[in-house]
């Protein structure tokens, strides 16, 4: 039994079931760690079904093997949409855990684009449109230059115009970063 094991029994967290599930979701990370081309998942289900349990079990394996993770999720926001919430926690989490020179290394010349949605940084407003969204791919291509990288949006189903314009257009495009993009939401 792995230290990850006891930590997840010693809290009640014991994961069962989903050996189908898990299998295709390592057969899509194999296939992007070995061909370098990007994979879209989309996980669908009811409120409650596993999906995020199932998503955290896959991350810390591959977490394991040394990809890097990172994921972010949409917002209930009755009052209005929060513009790319998902984006955000994605970002964030990435600064947190590789540093803000690294960001800035891999954002390139779209650091000042996506420089708005990380901590701690302010002024000016994410790069327009099309723009950012060839900023957020740039800096996918070069994330997962370094290692496979694993990306993912929860709760799509609660997802701004401006997030689900992000993630048609890496769905259409990711093939050319090494990610494994997931995409969790409820169909119910």
């Amino acid at each position: 039994m792995s230290d990850n094991d006891l930590v997840k029994r010693a809290r009640g967290e014991a994961f069962v079931g989903r050996r189908d599930e898990l299998a295709r979701l390592a057969s899509a990370g194999a296939e992007v760690a070995g061909s370098g081309r990007g994979q879209l998942v989309v996980i669908a289900g009811d409120a409650g079904v596993g999906k995020s349990c199932l998503v955290q079990e896959f991350s810390g394996r591959v977490s394991a093997d040394g990809w890097t993770t990172a994921a972010g999720g949409c917002v209930d926001v009755t009052a209005g949409a929060l513009t790319y919430a998902a984006l955000i926690g994605i970002l964030r989490q990435l600064d947190r855990r590789l540093g803000r020179e690294v960001m800035a290394e891999l954002a390139g010349a779209g650091i000042g684009d996506l420089a708005p949605l990380l901590p701690g940084l302010s002024g000016g407003q994410p790069g327009a449109g099309g723009r950012l969204l060839e900023r957020v791919l740039d800096f996918l291509v070069r994330l997962g230059d370094v290692a496979p990288a694993l990306v993912v949006v929860e709760d799509l189903h609660w997802a701004d115009s401006s997030t689900r314009d992000l993630v048609a257009f890496l769905a259409r495009n990711i093939h050319a970063a090494r990610v494994l993009l997931i995409v969790t939401y409820r169909a119910d």
